[in-house]
């Protein structure tokens, strides 16, 4: 089961100890650090700043990753070899500072959204066959930072995309079945919603089904706080 971060908290602070299991180091340079890490069952998702997407194992027997075996982006480009296979999108962006904004994977781990890059775009990525799924350009700037919040028995979820641009975009994310691969997912997205109140860059965004409010912060340190149904 997981914790609420304030269960976490009255956790660790009621423990007399803390136990540690171990330490797993899932990237293979000290340089890429590691910007999004989720679990789904036993897999351990990780994403690097390099954004290359790796699937690791959890044991839960020993409540440790264990990493996969085949060699990363940064590795192989030591060799002469340029692996790209799991590499999401095109050139990121230098105005990028915080990474982790950047990514958001929804709850079944089948699907990544990833913003960053200079051709304004963001992406969904397919996690399990390492491509792009789908790309989307409607921010007239760097997507800086992204939000994802699902409603996992409706198979509904809404996406919040901020940008350079000062806007901020809603989008409804509609997964399902697909109808000519009954065992694999499809997903669609739709922009309800392009709040452009804003006066500077977003640098931040979060949204909340179950409060039904969006939350972004821009460049100037102004946070606005919005309807997620009406906008």
């Amino acid at each position: 089961s997981r914790f609420k971060q304030s269960e976490v908290l009255t956790t660790l602070f009621k423990s007399r100890k803390v136990k540690y299991y171990s330490c797993s180091s899932l990237t293979d340079m000290n340089e890429i650090g590691i910007v999004s890490m989720c679990r789904v069952d036993k897999q351990i998702i990780c994403i690097g700043s390099d954004y290359c997407v790796d699937i690791h194992k959890w044991n839960v027997n020993k409540l440790c990753i264990e990493k996969q075996k085949s060699l990363s982006l940064s590795k192989l480009l030591s060799f002469g070899k340029a692996k790209t296979t799991n590499k999401i999108g095109g050139n990121i962006s230098l105005k990028i500072i915080e990474g982790n904004l950047c990514f958001a994977t929804t709850s079944d781990g089948l699907f990544t959204f990833a913003c960053g890059f200079e051709d304004c775009s963001f992406v969904i990525w397919d996690v399990m066959q390492s491509q792009i799924y789908e790309q989307v350009t409607k921010h007239q700037d760097i997507v800086s930072c992204l939000a994802l919040d699902e409603n996992i028995e409706k198979q509904k979820a809404i996406l919040v995309t901020g940008s350079y641009d000062k806007s901020v975009m809603v989008w409804r994310v509609n997964m399902k079945h697909d109808q000519q691969h009954k065992n694999k997912m499809s997903i669609d997205i739709q922009c309800i919603h392009n709040l452009v109140n804003q006066m500077a860059p977003i640098i931040c965004v979060d949204v909340s089904m179950k409060s039904g409010i969006i939350v972004c912060c821009s460049l100037d340190g102004i946070v606005n706080v919005y309807n997620s149904s009406t906008g």
